[in-house]
């Protein structure tokens, strides 16, 4: 695995997941990553298929999961009255 980019020090991964993406004409199969940087800020980084090298068993999956996480927490979380 050689991503593009490379965790700097003091970073910290907090999360990442898989999702495909898809347009007219293309399509890409990436891995989102959420990093803490050192300063309190949150980043959001990709890797790209040939970055990532996830089995398609676990891909597959990770995008299952995120799917129905948010179409549950979509329904269930309140919303803000004006």
């Amino acid at each position: 695995m050689n991503p593009a980019w490379k965790k700097q020090d003091g970073e910290i991964l907090i999360t990442a997941f898989a999702e495909y993406c898809l347009g007219p004409g293309w399509a890409n199969q990436l891995v989102t990553c959420i990093v803490l940087k050192p300063d309190g800020g949150i980043e959001r980084r990709y890797l790209q298929p040939g970055e990532h090298r996830l089995s398609q068993l676990l891909f597959d999956s990770s995008t299952i999961a995120q799917k129905h996480m948010l179409a549950f927490l979509s329904a269930k979380l309140p919303k803000v009255e004006p």
